[in-house]
């Protein structure tokens, strides 16, 4: 089994400290001793707290497409697409999961951060309203 880069390392210990505890836990020391690499490891890989969390958005965002995998949510999506779209985004566990405790750790952080979130489900959003229009 090939063995995980440190930046993969620091991303899934983030994330673990956030399921497993609350957003005040979300420490660089505590990321560093989780991931088990070194401060220097860390600033290496991110450049400060901020960073890593804004990292964590983007895989947010990549792993709730990539959970969307066979469903077609290209625009016009169809009536069917919309039902699939929507059942997935309320079944639980996977990056729906992760999605939701790192949204409320981001802002209790970084509020900022959430606008890429807020910018992709704005899109959707759009989408589903306009073929519901029609």
């Amino acid at each position: 089994m090939a063995r995980k880069s440190a930046k993969t390392a620091i991303l899934e210990a983030a994330f673990e400290i956030i399921e497993n505890g609350n957003a005040q836990q979300l420490t660089v020391d505590a990321v560093i001793a989780k991931a088990g690499v070194s401060k220097g490891g860390f600033f290496h890989h991110f450049k400060s707290k901020e960073a890593l969390l804004a990292t964590m958005v983007d895989w947010l965002l990549h792993a709730f497409e990539a959970d969307l995998a066979g469903i077609n949510t290209t625009e016009p999506m169809t009536a069917e697409n919309i039902d699939a779209y929507v059942a997935h985004g309320f079944s639980g566990g996977g990056a729906r999961f992760r999605t939701g405790v790192t949204v409320l750790a981001i802002a209790a952080h970084q509020p900022e951060l959430l606008e890429p979130i807020r910018k992709h489900f704005r899109k959707r959003a759009a989408a589903i309203q306009a073929n519901a229009k029609k």
